[in-house]
């Protein structure tokens, strides 16, 4: 998608000029029209640092789980079951947020691609 985006802020006039003959899109300036392009990179390059970080985490969450002690040593008391537990659901509890906050860049650019039609479509489909 970033790279598809360069693209497009590289050739930003035929771009510009095609999206204005949509008939129902509004017409803006070049300033305006690449904000609109560096807006959806600067969103999609926040979802894939995000994705990749959580993608991270749950490898870590993988490893804390294989490393932990064997149920016989958690019954005789020698670890502290609910350390290891309490460690690992904050593990999960972080990667799942950094996947949450990808999902929903990425949905986000769905609302912001609206705004190449007009502002009132942007504010809609964010709502």
């Amino acid at each position: 998608m970033v790279g598809g985006l360069l693209a497009v802020l590289g050739t930003t006039e035929k771009a510009s000029q095609l999206v204005s003959e949509i008939p129902f899109a509004q017409t803006t300036s070049m300033g305006v029209f690449q904000f609109k392009i560096l807006l959806l990179i600067a969103i999609f390059v926040y979802a894939f640092f995000r994705f990749s970080w959580c993608m991270r985490q749950y490898t870590f969450l993988a490893l804390v789980i294989g490393a932990m002690p064997t149920p016989e040593d958690f019954d005789s008391g020698k670890h502290d079951r609910n350390a290891y537990v309490n460690r690992a659901a904050a593990m999960v509890g972080a990667a799942a947020e950094s996947f949450n906050d990808g999902l929903r860049a990425y949905y986000f650019s769905f609302a912001a691609l609206a705004w190449f039609v007009s502002p009132l479509a942007m504010v809609m489909a964010t709502a």
